[in-house]
């Protein structure tokens, strides 16, 4: 079986120091690849199917305040991780949203996420609901499997070319569950 592999990104070089350190003092570095780059970039370094992302949002404690992350450069990365993200893969976002950009992109995941098609993915938000501050709160998804039934039959090579297609996605017995006999 073929090990998984751990890509870390971070625009601050104050990150990629603290978390190779981390990584070193756990034996955990050879498992990883640490970039210096934005989340949004993920697919100049990423090009295989993705089984799980995960999001810290918010700036670096004990580090610059003014550098934390952005509504529209997270937007874009869901939107590329969910097109990149296997079928049953997972999305967890903890959204840290006590400072002034925060509170923007807050309001641009909640806005945007609710729009998402809850036949591709399914989000869940759990957050305290008796804290003061603007605790954080976590953002989980799971990207669905394509729940299209084929309901129309066609003659002839189309339908043998949609049904190869259709096939190359899922595992024979999905396939089976999906598929019409043809007649």
């Amino acid at each position: 079986m073929q090990q998984r592999k751990f890509t870390l990104f971070d625009i601050q070089q104050q990150a990629i120091d603290s978390t190779l350190k981390l990584l070193q003092t756990n034996n955990c570095l050879e498992k990883c690849e640490v970039i210096l780059d934005s989340h949004s970039n993920f697919d100049n370094y990423i090009s295989e199917p993705i089984k799980a992302v995960v999001f810290n949002l918010g700036y670096l404690p004990n580090a610059d305040h003014t550098i934390t992350t952005l509504a529209d450069t997270t937007l874009l990365a869901i939107d590329k991780f969910l097109t990149n993200l296997e079928i049953n893969g997972r999305i967890v976002i903890v959204v840290y949203w006590g400072h002034e950009n925060g509170k923007v992109e807050k309001e641009a995941l909640l806005n945007h996420l609710t729009k998402l098609d809850q036949k591709e993915v399914e989000v869940l938000s759990y957050q305290f609901i008796n804290q003061k501050n603007n605790a954080p709160f976590v953002l989980a998804f799971r990207k669905e499997k394509n729940n299209i039934k084929i309901k129309f039959q066609l003659k002839g090579t189309v339908m043998r070319e949609i049904e190869i297609e259709f096939k190359n996605l899922l595992t024979e017995e999905e396939y089976k569950s999906y598929m019409l006999p043809l007649t």
